[in-house]
């Protein structure tokens, strides 16, 4: 069933807002005007609509329903989207007002005008929330275009409004409050937190996740992490960027779980920047994310002895051996009986593996042949082991 909204102008704002139910709802303003006169108004694509009208005209005191809110007309050319940034301005027909009558122009970011929507037209039902713009200058006049003056909808919602006014003369132009700012809303809802994220250089961090929903799109979506970040919608393959599907509007599966992390290759130091989720036409929104990167600690790390069965009578050591400025090392093996408070070294004899030019890698092992090195035997509850490294 097409929602519609009731609007009374001459209630209070704060009752409107209370019963007022959009799915754009967290992303509207309300958009004061600064400088008076319509042709001062810019509308972005949350406010801009071909209509259908009930009645064709609004008038004082009456009803009037802007129903099933889609794409507008032109003049002549069909329907037209404003993309991210874009808006539409009015103008005097003939550089003054006279008998009320303006055009549409459309505009970019910047300013720059694209074209001519529209050459010619009136308006009606005038009010701070809104109005009907009548084009009567085309090949085919008489096309309605709602303009919201305060408020985003999307596409498919309907507006009622009693207005105190019918058709505009240059008084109520001259004088009206317009949106100066136009409201782009953004289509995307993002759920989730993204707390700082740490890591050691060379390693990934661990991943965190964010949810994207989206609504009244046209293209798919594009998830773009900063530098130093990457993103993955299965937590496995991760990339600089993924595209995220879109069906009738909707993205695919929504809302869709998006995996975020520090990429291994990203270099020591303060990381930060803003993951930006993007389709054409619309407006992106982004995440901010933050990180620091630490160097990896210089040394012999994660020693584990593995003593293999006394018939064996071999102990297999195996490390991590980092060095922050590389280099091929000689491996030295000490052995205590005494918890440590005395060391001796184990001849190389009796010693195999990683020993001799190692290159600092991860999992590096060091077999200990303990029986031939205590052909008599050796047992100790307090027996310690120690590695170190040589620079060759």
């Amino acid at each position: 069933m097409t929602q519609i909204k009731i609007i009374f102008f001459t209630m209070l704002m704060a009752t409107f807002m209370a019963n007022w139910s959009s799915a754009w709802a967290q992303g509207a303003k309300e958009k004061e005007g600064q400088t008076l006169g319509i042709i001062n108004g810019k509308y972005g694509v949350y406010q801009v609509f071909d209509c259908q009208r009930s009645p064709a005209y609004p008038s004082a005191g009456q009803l009037f329903t802007a129903l099933n809110l889609q794409r507008p007309y032109r003049d002549v050319g069909g329907q037209y989207t404003l993309l991210a940034g874009e808006y539409i301005q009015f103008f005097y027909v003939g550089g003054t007002c006279s008998g009320g009558k303006v055009g549409i122009k459309r505009y970019n970011a910047s300013g720059t005008e694209i074209e001519t929507i529209s050459t010619s037209g009136k308006i009606y039902g005038l009010e701070h929330e809104g109005f009907l713009y009548v084009s009567d200058g085309g090949v085919s006049t008489g096309y309605g275009t709602f303009v919201s003056n305060s408020m985003g909808y999307s596409y498919g919602e309907s507006v009622s409004f009693t207005t105190t006014t019918g058709l505009a003369d240059c008084t109520g132009l001259e004088n009206y409050n317009p949106s100066s700012n136009p409201l782009n809303l953004s289509p995307f809802i993002i759920t989730g937190t993204l707390n700082a994220f740490t890591t050691t250089s060379g390693t990934a961090s661990d991943s965190q996740t964010f949810t994207v929903s989206a609504s009244d799109l046209t293209a798919d979506a594009i998830v773009t992490a900063p530098a130093s970040f990457e993103v993955s919608t299965d937590g496995t393959a991760y990339t600089s960027s993924v595209t995220l599907a879109q069906s009738a509007g909707s993205l695919t599966g929504q809302p869709v779980t998006v995996y975020v992390r520090i990429a291994a290759s990203a270099t020591v130091g303060s990381l930060s920047g803003d993951i930006v989720i993007s389709s054409t036409g619309v407006d992106s929104q982004n995440i901010s994310v933050t990180g620091t990167v630490t160097e990896i600690a210089s040394g012999i790390l994660n020693i584990e002895i593995n003593q293999q069965t006394s018939t064996n009578g071999t102990v297999e050591i195996t490390y991590d051996l980092v060095c922050n400025i590389g280099g091929v090392y000689t491996m030295n093996v000490d052995v205590s009986f005494d918890n440590g408070a005395t060391y001796e070294p184990i001849p190389s004899t009796y010693l195999s593996g990683a020993l001799e030019n190692v290159v600092p890698a991860a999992g590096l092992q060091i077999i200990w042949d303990a029986k031939a090195n205590y052909p008599e035997g050796k047992s100790s509850e307090q027996t310690k082991i120690r590695v170190y490294s040589t620079l060759n």
